[in-house]
């Protein structure tokens, strides 16, 4: 833990009038985390590259989601369960516990019964709490509160088709391999960088897309204005 960087932004707001006696608690954790993240900007993508996944205290494993897992619960486990039901939480669960593996979105996960039946069967192996599955859950799908990581991320009406067969034909990779075995935010900046690319190569000026540790700043200089605010200091 880099030290140096919490007395800098503690400093920071004791400049401007700001002690931490004046912060909440939940100010405090978000500005951690908020630290923490300039600390190591690039560490979610790093880990993603790796393709590491988030592991729970209980040993579950939960991987990004992939574009079959994404397909799966846009097109099934979304129809048969509202987006805040329990039933679609454990749905969710058992996407990114089982995201890697096309047999595990076959045969009776494409009707609700059967569906329903080996979601449970996986949840009463998960010993984990619900807050660390909540947890996991934000570790896994890159969200940091209620902001989605990164500004690339797949929107639900994504043509998954044509994003695959175009980076199927631009880098020998087969499509499978991208369905199953990157998660679908990793593909969605793979094909934009294939799109930015092709732009350049025509002469087509297209906007540079953020770094990492451009967000990290960003969501740093987020919770620090949010705190002066509620404060009633001034924003600079």
């Amino acid at each position: 833990m880099n030290y140096l960087l919490y007395e800098k932004e503690f400093a920071e707001l004791k400049a401007r009038g700001v002690s931490l006696d004046d912060l909440t608690a939940a100010e405090v954790v978000e500005l951690v985390k908020a630290v923490e993240r300039m600390g190591h900007p690039f560490r979610e993508s790093n880990l993603e590259a790796a393709g590491y996944p988030t592991v729970l205290s209980d040993g579950t494993v939960l991987h990004n989601l992939t574009i079959g897992a994404t397909v799966w619960l846009d097109e099934y486990a979304s129809s048969w369960w509202s987006s805040g039901s329990k039933a679609y939480f454990w749905a969710m669960v058992y996407a990114l516990v089982n995201g890697r593996s096309r047999e595990a979105f076959c045969g009776e996960m494409l009707e609700r019964t059967g569906a329903r039946r080996r979601i449970v069967e996986m949840a009463i192996r998960i010993h984990a709490t619900e807050d660390e599955l909540l947890e996991g859950i934000a570790q896994a799908v890159h969200r940091t509160g209620d902001e989605k990581r990164g500004n690339e991320a797949a929107p639900t009406d994504t043509d998954w088709g044509e994003l695959l067969r175009t980076l199927e034909l631009a880098t020998g990779i087969p499509a499978e391999e991208w369905v199953w075995g990157r998660s679908s935010d990793w593909c969605v900046r793979e094909f934009s960088k294939h799109c930015r690319y092709m732009d350049m190569a025509k002469g087509v000026a297209s906007p540079r897309m953020k770094g990492d540790l451009a967000r990290a700043a960003n969501a740093l200089a987020r919770i620090r204005s949010s705190i002066m605010r509620r404060l009633g200091k001034e924003v600079s």
